[in-house]
């Protein structure tokens, strides 16, 4: 264990301009009056009056206070000696959200809809997996890193907490867009443990999903994880306004209800080619069962962190001011002569 020292309130230490000045004033004060008693009695005032052994004691009695004064200002200041020090190796892997943001999300047959069960079970994956880094890309027909890999969990739930459907405005679903742009984040990272967890209903417009993701596990080694979100019947997808109320039913050209499904059978293809699994989020333990493999990667080292506890120590310059101003205030002024009784 090694000791480390800071200051808790290091402002107060401007305070000790003072000592300066009362030291000076404290040296005047004994001055004068030696000065007055030399002229009470000016012929051989100091041998008559014992002056030499009374200076003593009066600049003893004043060192004494300027030193309690300069001992209450550090102990105001908060003293602190770190009392434990360690270097801990965090290791983990690094984790890409990848989000559904598309109008099919939605639907309502998850509460309240499956875009805010997929954000629930991201925070529930973030809160699971404290060892590993995490960032967020939003997709619909575009894809967006909206959050990069990093290790503080408070902003990537941050940033969850405001996705939205428009937060990937262009309307439609292109999940390849979505692992392109989430593997090419991956290859930027130091760790050789990383994942794509792919939260969607499994809708998707174009038909290359299954090469691109071939690709980026080829490329990039990352381990492609699926959430599904949805029921398998179907859906019907609301239309709201700006403040949120639902206006209608989508349609489609011949004027009929629109059903969004669960592409299951999507969502199993990806798992597979990404030697990772799929979990149906609507199925109990789906979010413990991911959290569980992913806590299972082997970890690479991604930091060090720094511990250090500080313990408070101005306890001690406070007592020690109080005993000098009780040792200044019980000495005498004079030193009590031999045989001298008082």
């Amino acid at each position: 264990m090694v000791n480390y020292f800071k200051w808790g309130a290091p402002h107060f230490l401007v305070w000790l301009w003072l000592l300066p000045l009362t030291a000076l004033l404290a040296w005047r004060a004994v001055r004068l009056r030696l000065r007055a008693a030399r002229r009470f009695c000016p012929v051989a005032a100091d041998s008559r009056l014992g002056l030499p052994p009374l200076a003593e004691r009066l600049y003893l009695k004043s060192a004494l206070v300027v030193l309690s004064l300069g001992l209450v200002v550090l102990a105001a200041a908060r003293p602190q000696v770190g009392l434990h020090r360690e270097r801990a190796q965090r290791k983990g892997a690094d984790i890409m959200l990848v989000l559904d943001t598309s109008l099919s999300m939605m639907a309502r047959d998850m509460q309240p809809n499956r875009l805010a069960a997929a954000k629930e079970a991201a925070l529930n994956l973030i809160n699971r997996l404290p060892n590993d880094r995490f960032g967020v890309v939003v997709f619909a027909a575009q894809a967006y890193v909206y959050c990069p890999i990093t290790v503080d969990h408070d902003a990537v739930q941050m940033f969850l907490d405001s996705v939205d459907a428009s937060s990937a405005p262009q309307p439609g679903t292109a999940l390849s867009n979505a692992i392109r742009v989430a593997a090419e984040a991956l290859s930027q990272s130091e760790s050789k443990h990383r994942a794509l967890v792919i939260l969607s209903d499994g809708e998707d417009h174009v038909s290359d999903t299954p090469q691109v993701a071939e690709k980026a596990v080829r490329e990039t080694a990352v381990r492609i994880e699926v959430l599904g979100f949805g029921s398998r019947q179907g859906e019907p997808i609301p239309v709201t306004d700006d403040q949120g109320n639902v206006r209608g039913l989508k349609l489609d050209q011949n004027g009929r209800t629109v059903l969004s499904k669960l592409g299951e059978e999507e969502l199993r293809q990806l798992a597979t080619i990404g030697r990772g699994s799929y979990h149906w989020a609507v199925e109990g333990g789906a979010v413990n069962d991911l959290a569980s493999r992913l806590e299972a990667m082997e970890g690479a080292q991604v930091g060090t962190l720094i511990y250090t506890e500080y313990g408070e120590r101005y306890q001690w310059l406070l007592g020690l001011a109080v005993l000098l101003l009780a040792l200044e205030a019980i000495l005498p002024e004079r030193a009590r002569r031999e045989g001298q009784v008082e």
